[in-house]
């Protein structure tokens, strides 16, 4: 799959953002239902649409950034639920950081599974450091909406530039 080049520019809960083939991946919903699913909200995120990237999820979904569990406030690594939980994922992303750069490597998809691979760097807006990270993400799609969304990133790196100096 060709690579996409997402420049990412997150200012309060999503902004729009510049993508090549972006209709690429729209076209070949038919082949494979929950791989379309998840290129529609890759696209949806590209566009900076964010009710469209709402409504690639099923309204009581699962959404994993990073680690399972309850999350401190302010903090972003944690378990959300349905689309309010979309909502507060993408918001807190947008509080959080200003995204410089984001690519989509690949996206494979065998019946309901759909992983997906890319690399990222944002820039921490409290401290203005750069975090870069390779990312994977795994979803479960069941009639045509994600049920299932787990974020992986380098955790590490986020929190050596969320330290001060």
């Amino acid at each position: 799959m060709k690579r996409l080049l997402l420049a990412v520019c997150l200012a309060g809960a999503i902004a729009p953002v510049q993508a090549r083939n972006l209709h690429a991946i729209s076209s070949r919903a038919d082949k494979a239902p929950a791989k379309a699913t998840v290129q529609a909200f890759f696209a949806a995120f590209g566009k900076g649409d964010l009710e469209a990237l709402v409504q690639t999820f099923d309204p009581n979904a699962e959404i994993t950034a990073v680690r399972t569990g309850e999350r401190a406030a302010g903090q972003l690594y944690g378990s959300y639920k349905g689309h309010t939980g979309v909502r507060e994922f993408v918001s807190g992303l947008g509080a959080a950081f200003s995204t410089k750069a984001f690519t989509v490597d690949q996206v494979i998809g065998e019946g309901e599974i759909v992983f997906a691979s890319g690399k990222f760097t944002h820039e921490v807006k409290a401290t203005g450091k750069l975090f870069s990270s390779d990312w994977a993400l795994k979803c479960v799609v069941r009639g045509g909406k994600i049920v299932s969304y787990h974020f992986y990133e380098d955790s590490a790196a986020l929190l050596q530039a969320s330290a001060g100096s």
